[in-house]
């Protein structure tokens, strides 16, 4: 089986210790050891995961990882071809030490969601300019929400929800987004009213901003049009949360004028009709 590119073992219902000598698959560029819900899976030693030098889909979500600390970080970032990493609710904990050198040049996926992380955004990630997609919701990431995160150039989806991040949205909208179409910042500690440059986010479908501390007025305009060219503020915005606020004062003309919106949650605001 040396010669193995796709192997998927996802819900198999398997118990116990993955065996290290998967490691033995050095040609291996897939592999799913996924499972829903359930932590029947586990590693007690991640180094053999460093001979999948060809690896560039690894999908372990629900996969216990709780024996092997921070070591996980240093031990695929030596996977030079990695370009997508699935570990949700791996009960994983502590922080994401950054690595000596960061080698994950490829990597265009990252998603560790449902996890315990407990500490500052891993500032690291800002370098991996390949990044196209970063999952991180339901953890307890707290301090500054990094304003480098909007530079990113290939950035499309950003899910932050359920953590402690601050910042001022005002700050955060004044950065590019170049790319961004998904963007949920909901249930954080944000503040600061909502700017009108928000409108310069040309791709974004969905946005939420909901659970968290802004207040102020909606603005009476948003840019974008020259910048999207456009008609219509948000040409492909459909989704937009920012229930659980505080906002207040009168509903915007510019909400009337988004022609693709399908879902909107404005409640728990003090906002007038």
């Amino acid at each position: 089986m040396k010669n193995l590119i796709y192997l998927n073992l996802s819900n198999c219902g398997f118990i116990g210790a993955i065996p290290s000598n998967l490691g033995n698959l050095s040609n291996l560029q897939y592999l799913d050891l996924s499972s829903e819900y359930s932590n029947d899976l586990f590693i007690e030693n991640i180094e053999w995961m460093t001979s999948l030098v060809s690896l560039k889909h690894l999908g372990a979500n629900y996969f216990n990882l709780s024996m092997v600390g921070s070591q996980w970080i240093e031990v695929l970032n030596k996977l030079p071809m990695l370009t997508e990493l699935h570990l949700d609710g791996c009960s994983l904990f502590g922080s994401i030490p950054s690595p000596s050198s960061v080698n994950l040049t490829s990597l265009a996926v990252i998603s560790i969601s449902s996890n315990g992380f407990n500490s500052t955004f891993p500032e690291w990630l800002l370098n991996v300019s390949s990044l196209v997609s970063i999952d991180m919701r339901l953890n307890i990431f707290h301090g500054r929400n990094p304003l480098g995160l909007g530079e990113l150039p290939n950035l499309q989806h950003l899910d932050l929800f359920g953590n402690y991040l601050e910042g001022n949205i005002s700050q955060l909208s004044r950065k590019s987004w170049k790319k961004i179409e998904f963007l949920n910042l909901g249930m954080n500690d944000l503040h600061g009213s909502i700017p009108s440059s928000i409108g310069n986010f040309c791709n974004l479908q969905y946005l939420s901003l909901s659970y968290n501390k802004l207040n102020g007025s909606l603005p009476d305009i948003i840019n974008g049009t020259e910048t999207c060219n456009s008609k219509s503020p948000l040409p492909n915005l459909r989704e937009l949360q920012l229930e659980y606020n505080q906002l207040m004062g009168k509903l915007s003309n510019w909400l009337g004028e988004l022609k693709h919106l399908e879902v909107l949650y404005l409640y728990n605001n003090q906002l007038q009709g």
